[in-house]
């Protein structure tokens, strides 16, 4: 009788701790985000202000220019390289394959901005606050002479 009482506070108590534990769990509120990544890319480059007049680049260059890990697809417009303006939105097949191209873009981002600490330097600021998120399957990637201008661009997507 006693063991079969033990056995039942033992059970109760890993019970409440599972419980306790999932309820701190965080679940992703962009876990089921479908976007037309062409759109957002679009938008961000219509509403968002650069310096260069930047083109959208042929998806078979992409792979060559941008080590991404292995997208789904991937939508990149970017400058003459003057400036380190660029626009990457990239979808992943899940979070995992994501998570290794996020790697994947701050090292680009590290190298930027070693690159810009000497050459044409008055754009290094740019680099000091990206426009650099993942929501879901995706990732969106922004440098722009106006933060502001381009987060609400991808915000009609996200918030939607």
């Amino acid at each position: 009788m006693r063991k079969a009482r033990i056995t039942s506070i033992v059970f109760i108590l890993t019970a409440f701790v599972a419980f306790i534990f999932s309820a701190c769990e965080k679940a992703d509120p962009y876990a089921n985000l479908q976007l037309d990544i062409e759109q957002v890319a679009r938008d961000i480059r219509e509403s968002g202000k650069f310096v260069e007049e930047l083109e959208r680049l042929d998806d078979e260059a992409v792979p060559y220019v941008y080590n991404l890990g292995n997208p789904v697809k991937a939508v990149v417009y970017a400058g003459s390289g003057a400036t380190p303006e660029e626009i990457i939105v990239v979808e992943y097949a899940d979070e995992q394959a994501r998570a290794d191209g996020y790697k994947k873009l701050s090292a680009h981002l590290s190298s930027q901005r070693e690159t810009f600490d000497d050459y044409n330097a008055e754009y290094r600021p740019l680099l000091d606050e990206p426009l650099f998120i993942e929501a879901g399957r995706y990732i969106i990637y922004c440098i722009s002479s106006d933060f502001d201008a381009s987060k609400a661009a991808l915000n009609q997507h996200i918030d939607s």
